[in-house]
C-alpha cells in the first residue's frame, strides 16, 4: 500500500492525507487534520459534486422492487482491518474482467475489509467478452526473484476449447515493448487439437525495450510538426530518431533504461529551433536534454522550443527553404504533405533492432546498383510462409542490392531465426522495426485494422529519417518483374504512389464499396482511404504493378508484374489453394523457401515439399490433392 500511494498518488511516506471521491487532500498548515476540516470537505464535496448524483438516485422509483433483485454482493469482513473497499463491477465488462483479480490480489496481500457488487447489464444482445483473461502479478509468497530454481509468476489456461480457433496476446503496460522469445506453434492461430499428445501451449515473453514518449510545444504556436528529434548517447549522439506530430506534438522512441541525451537533428530542425531552457538541460550543451530511464514504467518528456532570433516567421516545412537546406528538403518533402493528414493521428520512432546482411555478400551474388527498400508486414505462420516466398521472388527477379524493412511486432521467433540465415544466404539487407500505439489514440481491438495503421498511417515515421524510399509489398504478393523499374519511377514529386483498383472483373461489381472515376485512384490494394487524397497528393502507378484475380479480368494477367492473392469475398476460397491455382510458378517458390526453412532449424521434410529443379509449367501442376500441412489446417 505504501508503494502503491508513493508512486501513483505522488505521496510521500509518512505524509497525512485524505483521498476522497478520487481527489488528494493535504493539510495546510501542520501535518494533522482538524475534525473541522473533515466536517468541512464533507460539506464542500456534497455541495459540488455528491448531491447531484443523489438528486438522480432519489428520482428512481423502486417501489415494490427487492434490491437483491437488481445486485449481488459478495462481502469480505475483516474486522481488524484499517482499509474497507467498496467495487461495483459489471462481471461481462472488459474492465471487470481485469479488476476482480486484482482485488483478489488485494485480499491475499493486505486482507480489506471488501464489498464486491456485482452489477451486470439488464440486457445484451451478444456476450461482451471474446476472451479468456488471466492477470499476473507477483505475490508476497514469489521468491523467484531470489531463487533462480523457482518459477516466477505465469498465467495458466485450463480446459480451453479444442476446436476454436484462439490467439495469445499480452496485456502489458503502455510504456512495454513485449515479443514472443520461445513460441513452438502459431500463437495467431491456436488449434488445440492440432497439438497431438501435448494438448499444452506454451510461450514465453520478453520485455524487448520500453518507449520514450513526449510532447512537443511552441508558445503560442501550433505544435511544431515535422520537427526532428535524434536521441543518444554521449558517444553515439544519433541512435533513436523520430519526428514531431501535429497532434498533440506526439513523438515516440524506443530505450531502454540508462541515460539519454535528446536533442534537435542537425539539418533544418537544429537550424530554426533551439531548445528553451530547463533543469535537464545539460549545462554546457543547452541544445542536449538529459533524460534518465531508471525504473520500467517509461517516461513522458514535454519538451519545448523556440525559434532563433530574427527566423520567427519562418516554416519548418515550407516549400520555400534556402538553397543551404536542399537535402534537408529531399527528407521532409517526404513528410511535409503526408503530415497534414496522418501526422494527427500517429506517431513512431526510426530506431530498430538491426540483423543486416553485409555489402561483401552482395558482391557474393552479383548484386550492384542503388538499394531497393521494400517494407512488409506479416502476422501468423501462414502469412510468414508467404512472406519467404515474396521475398524469394523480389530477388530472383533483379540484380540490384534489396532491404527489406519488417514490422517486428508480429513476427514469430522461427520467422526471426531463421531470416538472419536467409538474408546471408540469398545476399539481401534486412530491418526489424516497431512500433507502440499511442496511449492517446483510440485503441483498436482487430488485428487487422492495427496491421492498416501501419500500411497506411504510420509510413512518415515509422522508418529512420535517412530513408529517402520505400516500397510496400504485401506479404501475399508474388513479384514477377524487377522492382527497381519501379523504384526509380519518377512519381512528380508526391509522396504517395499507388496502384488504381481494377474494375475490369464484371462478376465482381456487386462487391465494389465504391464506384465512379472520382473514387478509383484511393481505391487501392493498400486501402488508403478516399478522402486522404484530397491532402495528400497521390501518384497513380500503372496497372500492371498490381493484378489481383478478385478484381481484375484474366485478359490482363499476363502483363500483370505483381499478383497480389487477395480475397476472394465471392469464393471464399483458402489463401493456399488460390495460391497454388493463380500463381504458376508459386509452388516452386513455396518448395524453396520451407526447403531453406528446415535446413536452417534442423527440420527434416516430405518428399513433396523437395524443391524441384525448374519451376513447373502452368499445365503440369499438382492438381488439389495436396497434402495439407499445419497452416492449411489453421487456414
Amino acid at each position: 500500500v505504501h508503494s502503491f500511494l508513493h508512486w501513483q498518488l505522488n505521496l510521500e511516506f509518512g505524509v497525512n492525507a485524505v483521498i476522497t471521491n478520487g481527489r488528494v487532500i493535504l493539510p495546510v498548515d501542520g501535518d494533522t487534520f482538524l475534525s473541522d476540516d473533515l466536517d468541512l470537505l464533507e460539506s464542500v464535496e456534497f455541495e459540488k459534486r455528491v448531491k447531484y448524483i443523489l438528486d438522480i438516485i432519489e428520482e428512481v422509483e423502486l417501489a415494490d422492487i427487492d434490491p437483491d433483485d437488481l445486485t449481488s454482493a459478495v462481502v469480505l469482513e475483516n474486522k481488524d482491518s484499517s482499509i474497507h473497499i467498496d467495487a461495483v463491477i459489471d462481471p461481462l465488462s472488459p474492465a471487470g474482467q481485469k479488476l476482480a483479480p486484482l482485488l483478489h490480489v488485494l485480499w491475499k496481500s493486505i486482507r480489506p475489509s471488501m464489498r464486491i457488487v456485482l452489477n451486470p447489464m439488464s440486457s445484451l444482445a451478444d456476450l461482451p467478452l471474446k476472451n479468456y483473461y488471466r492477470y499476473v502479478v507477483p505475490t508476497l509468497d514469489d521468491f523467484s526473484s531470489v531463487d533462480y530454481s523457482l518459477s516466477g509468476p505465469k498465467a495458466f489456461f485450463p480446459n480451453m476449447p479444442l476446436s476454436k480457433t484462439l490467439t495469445m496476446n499480452l496485456d502489458v503496460p503502455e510504456p512495454w515493448l513485449i515479443e514472443p522469445k520461445i513460441a513452438v506453434y502459431d500463437l495467431d492461430n491456436i488449434l488445440l487439437e492440432n497439438l497431438g499428445d501435448e494438448r499444452t501451449l506454451q510461450a514465453v515473453f520478453e520485455l524487448e525495450a520500453l518507449v520514450l514518449t513526449g510532447h512537443c510545444s511552441e508558445k503560442d504556436h501550433d505544435p511544431p510538426r515535422g520537427l526532428q528529434l535524434i536521441l543518444g548517447t554521449k558517444n553515439m549522439p544519433h541512435l533513436v530518431d523520430t519526428i514531431v506530430m501535429a497532434n498533440l506534438g506526439y513523438w515516440q522512441m524506443k530505450v531502454s533504461p540508462g541515460v539519454w541525451y535528446l536533442q534537435l537533428a542537425p539539418g533544418r530542425s537544429a537550424d530554426l529551433y533551439i531548445l528553451k531552457e530547463d533543469r535537464d538541460i545539460n549545462q554546457h550543451n543547452p541544445q542536449l536534454k538529459l533524460i534518465t530511464i531508471n525504473d520500467l514504467r517509461g517516461k513522458l518528456v514535454h519538451l519545448e522550443v523556440v525559434k532563433r532570433s530574427g527566423r520567427e516567421h519562418e516554416e519548418l516545412l515550407s516549400a520555400s527553404m534556402d538553397d543551404n537546406h536542399v537535402e534537408e528538403r529531399k527528407k521532409d518533402s517526404w513528410n511535409t504533405n503526408i503530415l497534414k493528414w496522418a501526422s494527427g493521428l500517429i506517431s513512431s520512432q526510426g530506431q530498430s533492432n538491426k540483423r543486416q546482411g553485409s555489402s561483401e555478400h552482395y558482391e557474393k551474388k552479383g548484386r550492384h546498383g542503388k538499394t531497393i527498400n521494400i517494407f512488409s508486414i506479416a502476422s501468423g505462420h501462414l502469412y510468414e510462409r508467404f512472406l519467404k516466398i515474396m521475398i524469394l521472388s523480389v530477388l530472383k527477379h533483379t540484380e540490384r542490392p534489396v532491404k527489406f524493412w519488417f514490422i517486428k511486432n508480429y513476427l514469430s521467433p522461427q520467422f526471426k531465426d531463421v531470416i538472419p540465415h536467409m538474408a546471408l544466404e540469398y545476399g539481401f539487407e534486412y530491418e526489424l522495426i516497431t512500433y507502440k500505439w499511442p496511449s492517446w489514440l483510440h485503441k483498436q481491438k482487430e488485428k487487422q485494422r492495427i496491421i492498416w495503421a501501419y500500411k497506411i498511417l504510420f509510413l512518415d515515421v515509422i522508418f529512420p529519417l535517412s530513408l529517402e524510399k520505400v516500397i510496400f509489398v504485401d506479404a501475399d504478393q508474388i513479384v514477377r518483374a524487377d522492382m527497381g523499374e519501379l523504384y526509380d519511377m519518377d512519381i512528380k514529386g508526391r509522396p504517395l504512389a499507388y496502384t488504381p483498383f481494377c474494375d475490369n472483373n464484371k462478376d465482381m461489381d456487386g462487391y465494389r464499396f465504391l464506384e465512379g472515376p472520382s473514387t478509383r485512384k484511393a481505391i487501392s490494394y493498400q486501402d488508403l482511404p478516399n478522402y486522404a487524397q484530397h491532402t495528400v497528393p497521390i501518384f497513380s502507378l500503372p496497372q500492371e504493378w498490381l493484378w489481383c484475380e478478385s478484381w481484375c479480368g484474366n485478359s490482363t494477367k499476363s502483363k500483370a508484374k505483381t499478383i497480389d492473392l487477395c480475397n476472394n469475398p465471392m469464393t471464399k476460397e483458402p489463401k493456399l489453394q488460390g495460391a497454388r491455382r493463380i500463381v504458376p510458378e508459386w509452388n516452386h517458390f513455396d518448395a524453396e523457401a520451407r526447403q531453406v526453412t528446415a535446413r536452417i532449424l534442423g527440420i527434416e521434410l516430405e518428399a513433396q515439399d523437395v524443391v524441384p529443379s525448374s519451376p513447373p509449367k502452368p499445365e503440369s501442376l499438382p492438381g488439389g490433392n495436396v497434402e495439407e500441412d499445419m497452416e492449411s489446417r489453421a487456414e
